[in-house]
């Protein structure tokens, strides 16, 4: 059965989970979340923006850092702290954004879960303040994100 690409996602009183699914192994979606090289090439949301700035250590206690850039809009970057790592399966870490307001740092958990061959991504977002969730809705994330996992289905294609 074909992956279901539409993102999905799941809002609770602390917490947005997003449901997404891949035509890919749990393995190769995995490896997109934790390759600088590979995040650079798909987690750009919509067209126009570029990320000129990606690291990512890959390995509990690791540091990363994403920056993206627009020529008409104003960029903005994360970055954080990866907690617990299970390869091909789970991804546990912090998240800060600078230059948007999300209310501080969240905790993100991002499990991969394949069946024949489709591989469904869960990451839930944990946030301390619960007022910031509809904020972070109204941003337009959920739209960025879809493309970027568009971005996503091409480089597990090939």
């Amino acid at each position: 059965m074909p992956a279901d690409r539409s993102l999905k996602f799941e809002r609770s009183n602390h917490a947005l989970t997003f449901v997404r699914q891949f035509d890919a192994t749990a393995d190769q979606v995995y490896r997109a979340h934790t390759d600088a090289n590979l995040i650079r090439k798909w987690l750009l949301g919509p067209p126009g923006w570029s990320m000129p700035e990606c690291t990512h250590e890959n390995r509990i206690g690791g540091k990363y850092r994403y920056v993206w850039a627009h020529s008409d809009e104003q960029g903005f970057g994360i970055g954080g702290t990866i907690l617990d790592l299970k390869p091909g399966t789970r991804i546990v870490h912090t998240e800060l954004f600078d230059g948007v307001d999300m209310g501080g740092e969240t905790i993100v958990t991002t499990h991969f879960d394949e069946d024949g061959g489709v591989t469904t991504m869960r990451m839930c977002v944990i946030y301390d303040n619960p007022d910031v969730i509809e904020a972070a809705l109204a941003t337009g994330m959920t739209d960025g994100m879809q493309m970027s996992y568009e971005n996503l289905d091409r480089l597990v294609a090939n």
